[in-house]
């Protein structure tokens, strides 16, 4: 069962939220979702009365749990959609409770770092260098910068070699370390001139530091050379936020630049936004233990300029691609939304910065940090899934979820909030610290605390 859970994640409603069914023909009603006849409880005569509890989506035949009662007793099963009639408005809010903003899922994906994986030629290198070469390239591919510049580091890769510069650049840039990766770059550029990879990353790292124009001129001396989607991908985006780009105006805080539109955002709020955000950069600092060899950059827009500028969701308010954006009410003030919603995208900064975590550590310190609390319905729910035997475990939510449904996700975000909180309660902030200075730590303590998730949902 657990294997089928990201194709059978529950969309959970409130506990109190049960909707009236009717049952529109003769209806087996089963142990599971999907079970055969062997799992049969019953079987509901045409016409009866049931009540949704809540839906398992993602499967090809969808199905509800229901509880009806029999004999004065309260009994719970599962039926087939096609099988139940008055489902018509449970949809559509679940429609739209998917497509609303919320907190914890406002933001929008960060920018993937392009994989160039070089084409290693063995002339004339070491057998120790191919060998941490090719490994590089698999760390590459799946995702682990921090393990990239481990196997480079053990071999003392040399820095003239051009592909070992393609990957320690590109490492870099994933864990959005601009400087780092520009100090790399740079200098192989010079002892290759007019590589299109190193154009292009180095262009990517500009684009990281918010310095576009730069970022503009090496993205085009890439592709002129050679045709890179990835590239041109980031070069759109790059002139698209630079066509909408009006009265730009600049503060400072003390780790980050502060640019904004100075038409929309009057000075005086631009100041009093650097010493709201100034605020939260100190108290999650002091939290995570942050790393910080580059100034961050943060965008702030209105709500219209936001969308125009990056092509985000409209549900969303705010992301970090290397650096943060934000929208701002019309007022430009820095209300509860704004402070949260910076807040969650800094945790990401930090977290990126700082190393390599999995997705629902990422995601839960992003919800924890920014004020967010498993409220007692959200509690139900969960464990209403454990109740199903369909919570997963959180090494089953340690990659992406892009393929995950909105209602799977919304699930994904509920449990990583939940188990963040967890952590807290049973650590504390010295002891989350220490686990994130040792990432090798974290799939043993998911384990541990996938026992103490279940223990307090019973």
């Amino acid at each position: 069962m657990k294997r089928l859970f990201l194709a059978a994640l529950c969309a959970a409603i409130a506990a109190h939220a049960a909707e009236p069914l009717v049952v529109s023909r003769a209806t087996p009603l089963l142990a599971r979702c999907g079970g055969d006849s062997g799992e049969r409880l019953a079987t509901l005569e045409e016409g009866h009365q049931v009540r949704l509890r809540f839906a398992l989506a993602g499967a090809d035949n969808r199905c509800y749990s229901v509880s009806w009662t029999q004999d004065g007793q309260r009994l719970s099963g599962y039926v087939a959609k096609a099988d139940v009639s008055g489902l018509d408005a449970f949809d559509e809010r679940l429609r739209s409770a998917s497509s609303s903003p919320r907190r914890g899922n406002r933001h929008a994906a960060p920018a993937i770092v392009p994989d160039t994986a070089p084409e290693i030629e063995p002339v004339g290198r070491p057998a120790p260098l191919l060998a941490a070469l090719r490994s590089a390239i698999e760390a590459q591919h799946a995702r682990r910068p921090d393990r990239i510049l481990e196997i480079l580091d053990e071999v003392a890769a040399p820095e003239d070699d051009r592909d070992v510069a393609v990957l320690r650049g590109q490492a870099y840039l994933y864990m959005t370390r601009p400087s780092e990766a520009l100090a790399i770059l740079q200098p192989a550029l010079e002892l290759h001139p007019g590589d299109p990879d190193l154009l292009g990353l180095i262009g990517f790292a500009y684009s990281q530091q918010d310095r576009q124009r730069q970022a503009v001129e090496y993205l085009d001396r890439s592709l002129a050379v050679r045709h890179n989607p990835s590239f041109e991908g980031l070069r759109k985006a790059v002139a698209r936020e630079a066509a909408s780009n009006s009265g730009q105006g600049q503060a400072f805080g003390s780790r980050f630049t502060l640019r904004y539109e100075g038409e929309a955002l009057p000075d005086d709020k631009a100041r009093a936004l650097v010493k709201e955000f100034e605020g939260e950069v100190n108290r999650i600092q002091f939290r995570i233990g942050c790393r910080s060899t580059d100034r961050l950059p943060i965008i702030v827009r209105t709500m219209a300029g936001y969308r125009e500028s990056t092509g985000v969701a409209q549900w969303a308010g705010g992301h970090y691609d290397g650096r943060i954006h934000i929208a701002v009410p019309p007022s430009g003030d820095a209300d509860q939304y704004v402070r949260e919603t910076f807040a969650h995208e800094f945790v990401h900064a930090c977290l990126s910065r700082k190393g390599v975590y999995p997705l629902w550590l990422h995601e839960g310190m992003a919800q924890h940090l920014s004020g967010r609390v498993t409220s007692e319905s959200g509690r139900q729910t969960l464990s209403m899934i454990h109740k199903e035997g369909l919570l997963p475990s959180l090494n089953q939510l340690a990659g992406g979820w892009s393929h995950l449904n909105s209602q799977s996700a919304m699930v994904a975000y509920g449990l990583a909030a939940f188990a963040v909180e967890t952590l807290y309660e049973e650590h504390r902030d010295d002891g989350v610290r220490s686990l994130l200075n040792s990432p090798h730590r974290i799939p043993s303590e998911a384990k541990r605390l996938d026992v103490s998730i279940r223990a307090k949902l019973r």
